[in-house]
């Protein structure tokens, strides 16, 4: 196996990455509030996308590429032009650090998580859908169904919520990790919902039941997200 490859990427804490479908760019965000593109395997800089003024928690990616969805402690979504970087729109909810962002699997939505415990879901085109009180506390992950039709919510509380789309209605509420919860994903077309516990358990949800099916320990308590491959 290559030994890894180290480099300088960013002036503070490096907090989000995401290769491009063709494995040819890697995206990185910082709390140096950049958005940087890298060449792989030469590793060389590429662009940076400058409009922030603070950290950028999250980002996300339209299925078509064209598009990023930046979240930041500056309290706005910014959508991007890509890969070119051209600012196409500036968001803000309320005036809360928006700590997560995602995109359905249709590209036609977009859900921003914030400080505060709200969700906020808009259309690509920046138009609102609906706004959710998803928790008291702050949130650290949002995660769309593959149908679009369920927007699963976590952070500092130890629940998991469900949320019906379009009308936010409350669909139901996971229990089972002991403390916050930093990670959701659905994975096998839908099938499965994995959720990360800074306890040092994932746990695998039956999205048909909603039934936990499966809790897997971790050696450490230091892992904040998870990532799968296609």
């Amino acid at each position: 196996m290559d030994e890894p490859f180290i480099f300088e990427a960013h002036d503070s804490y490096v907090l989000n990455l995401q290769f491009t479908k063709d494995d040819k760019t890697l995206i990185s965000s910082g709390m140096d509030n950049v958005v940087k593109l890298w060449s792989v395997p030469e590793w060389s800089l590429v662009r940076t996308f400058v409009g922030h003024d603070n950290s950028v928690n999250s980002f996300d990616l339209t299925p078509d590429e064209a598009v990023l969805v930046t979240g930041s402690t500056d309290n706005t979504v910014k959508f991007w032009s890509f890969p070119d970087g051209e600012l196409l729109q500036t968001l803000q909810d309320r005036k809360k650090t928006v700590s997560a962002v995602t995109i359905s699997d249709d590209g036609d939505w977009v859900a921003a998580g914030s400080y505060g415990g709200r969700a906020m879901v808009w259309t690509l085109s920046g138009e609102p859908v609906v706004g959710i009180k998803a928790s008291q506390k702050n949130l650290s992950s949002v995660a769309f169904s593959p149908n679009g039709k369920i927007l699963a919510s976590s952070g500092l509380g130890n629940d998991i919520n469900l949320w019906s789309l379009p009308s936010g209605d409350h669909a139901g509420t996971l229990t089972g990790h002991q403390v916050a919860v930093g990670s959701l994903n659905f994975i096998d077309q839908g099938r499965l919902l994995v959720s990360l516990g800074y306890e040092q358990a994932i746990k695998l949800w039956d999205t048909a039941s909603w039934e936990l099916v499966k809790t897997i320990p971790l050696e450490t308590s230091d892992a904040r997200s998870l990532s799968f491959s296609p």
